[in-house]
């Protein structure tokens, strides 16, 4: 793979980390994350899943890009740096999968029963996301570590251009920097206590691109130092470098199925208006969180079982996670069968929530639901072009023709998730400081729910359009980062008008 491209690509992740890390900051200075949990758990938990994203999207990507420049050497005592960094990358992705799952049950719940209590809903559907973040993070981490070999080295070599890898982990750094930046404000104008009050899912999505942007930070950082060849291309360096990559990966997938339970949650409010969602919002999230369980355990065990910990755990010219020798076609197809799953039941409740808004039209709904409906439309979008587009993209390559995109222009995944997140970020806190203009006492409890489903939709735009873009590039981590960036820009605007 071009070096150049895979260092532009990393770098890019690191710019939209930094940039949702800035605009989280913001958010969580306005409204901390303890209320807007008690208002929305869902919300409260996907804001610090997009800030932890983040963080490991830059970290990793700055791990690149020092593998990149031969800081990090591509030796096998390098392999347990690099497998480590990839392995939590892959976690927090999947805890902000989870909790995007989460926040989508809940706004579907509030839709269809918008009258019904949602505390039972929220305990049921938390408990079984905590149990499946529970189950795979251990199944994922097994995995991972019984298939280490310390022998090699973890990147191959002569695969991609040291300086393209190192661009694209900069910008990681910068977009996961940013989207956690960006939460602070957000969570102190409107905490995820708050949210979570109002709407678990959402507090629980909001929490995943936190978790997001810093995974997708120290994945890019990780990346940067191999890069610089300060961590070794050594098998000792294996496990780290699959643990950080492996619980990115976990993070985005429990991220996923957050975003499936807020768009089930905007499903149920728009069908049944006057239900109350508690109940739907704790089924929701008790369903995504087995799945995620199922998911996390049992790619943590397929990535421990094919890591070898002998040799260089990266061949050479490799900069990604995606052309490490322990992500073999078992790891792919594990990884490939859940992505496809959740993105599957994300396009399927996003079409429906844009029919029957369609349809609904006409009905009048609170500024909040208004607002919260619109969000959840540009979180469709935004993620069928940053990830759908670009995986799916990937696949058939990979199926057709056998190119695997992650060995020609470097780590898209990772520099769309960022860009993912951190635009959802942004939005959410330029939600949080429209509210701040808003007479509280009047219109308080509209302009809450109003704004949990217009965030919703704006994830949902975010994470498919960028996903279906970024996929067309070839840094794993940077279409993890870049979505994470735009959700906090997203988390930003709209949904802080009441904090």
């Amino acid at each position: 793979m071009e070096r150049r491209v895979v260092i532009i690509e990393f770098s890019i992740a690191v710019i939209l980390s930094m940039l949702a890390l800035y605009f989280l900051m913001a958010i969580f200075r306005r409204k901390s994350l303890l209320k807007i949990w008690k208002q929305c758990p869902g919300l409260g938990l996907f804001l610090g899943s997009i800030t932890l994203s983040t963080a490991f999207n830059g970290l990793t990507s700055i791990e690149w890009i020092l593998i990149a420049v031969g800081t990090i050497e591509n030796a096998p005592h390098n392999t347990v740096l690099i497998i480590s960094s990839a392995h939590l990358n892959i976690l927090v992705a999947l805890f902000h999968y989870g909790t995007t799952i989460v926040l989508f049950a809940h706004r579907i719940h509030c839709l269809l029963y918008p009258l019904k209590p949602t505390q039972v809903f929220n305990h049921v559907v938390h408990m079984i996301f905590g149990l499946f973040c529970l189950a795979a993070s251990v199944v994922l981490t097994y995995a991972l570590i019984s298939r280490i070999d310390l022998r090699f080295n973890p990147v191959p070599e002569d695969m991609v251009h040291r300086q393209v890898v190192l661009v694209e982990f900069y910008i990681i750094i910068i977009l996961s920097s940013t989207s956690l930046m960006l939460q602070i404000p957000i969570f102190r104008m409107k905490s995820l206590q708050t949210t979570w009050t109002q709407s678990p899912a959402l507090s629980i999505f909001i929490g995943t691109i936190t978790f997001l942007a810093l995974q997708n930070f120290t994945l890019a950082c990780q990346w940067i130092l191999f890069g610089w060849e300060v961590i070794e291309n050594v098998p000792e360096n294996t496990i780290f470098l699959v643990v950080v990559a492996h619980v990115g990966l976990v993070f985005r997938h429990f991220h996923n199925c957050v975003t499936v339970a807020l768009f089930a949650q905007r499903v149920f409010f728009v069908i049944f208006p006057m239900k109350p969602i508690r109940k739907f919002n704790y089924f929701v999230l008790a369903i995504m969180g087995a799945v995620f369980a199922v998911d996390s355990i049992g790619a943590t065990y397929i990535t421990a079982i094919n890591t070898q910990t002998k040799g260089k755990p990266v061949p050479e010219g490799c900069f990604s996670f995606n052309c490490m020798s322990v992500n073999g076609p078992s790891v792919r197809a594990w990884s490939s069968t859940f992505t496809v799953i959740l993105t599957s039941m994300i396009m399927i409740l996003g079409t429906l929530l844009l029919f029957l808004l369609r349809r609904f039209r006409k009905t009048k709904l609170p500024m909040l639901e208004r607002q919260g409906n619109k969000f959840a439309l540009y979180v469709f979008y935004i993620r069928f072009f940053c990830e759908t587009v670009p995986y799916c993209t990937d696949i058939i390559l990979s199926n057709t023709i056998h190119i695997n995109l992650g060995w020609y222009i470097g780590p898209y995944g990772a520099l769309g998730n960022t860009t993912d997140f951190t635009i959802k970020t942004v939005v959410y806190f330029l939600i949080c400081r429209q509210n701040t203009k808003v007479d509280a006492v009047k219109v308080i409890t509209v302009v809450l729910k109003k704004n949990d489903y217009l965030y919703t939709m704006y994830v949902c735009f975010i994470h498919l359009k960028l996903e279906m873009l970024l996929l067309l590039t070839t840094n794993e981590l940077a279409i993890v980062t870049l979505p994470t960036m735009l959700s906090s820009f997203v988390t930003f605007e709209p949904y802080c008008q009441t904090c």
